[in-house]
């Protein structure tokens, strides 16, 4: 079984292997802060920004996802979320801003790749396909 470290490794190297680039964060908390210290520490890239709508209000470097309302394209969201209760709520609110396809979803991208062998559609990038 792979550590979410490893997890989140994996992600960002298949990432930079199929040509990603332009990183941004989100959101900002446990898993968010590793994958930050993984892209800079590890890779030696510096990630465009990094989004969280609560930690924005105490931080002016950290940008909000309305931010985003207006600037288009060129992304890769690394998206951190792993707490199964706020997930889908979560990742709703930033397929507000960004296209599926710009989103790397971690953690639902190791469990499918473990659960199911098949493409899941819908412009998902799972480990397998990154």
């Amino acid at each position: 079984m792979l550590t979410d470290y490893q997890k989140i490794r994996i992600a960002i190297e298949r990432a930079l292997d199929a040509g990603r680039s332009n990183f941004i964060v989100y959101p900002y908390g446990e898993y968010g802060a590793l994958t930050k210290q993984i892209l800079n520490d590890s890779f030696g890239i510096r990630e465009i920004c990094i989004i969280d709508n609560k930690l924005s209000q105490f931080n002016s470097k950290i940008k909000t996802l309305s931010d985003f309302q207006k600037d288009k394209g060129g992304y890769t969201v690394l998206f951190t979320c792993a707490n199964p209760d706020v997930y889908d709520e979560v990742l709703n609110k930033l397929k507000q801003y960004f296209a599926q396809n710009e989103i790397i979803e971690i953690f639902k991208a190791h469990k499918e790749s473990n659960h199911d062998n098949t493409n899941q559609g819908g412009g998902r990038i799972t480990l397998r396909e990154v």
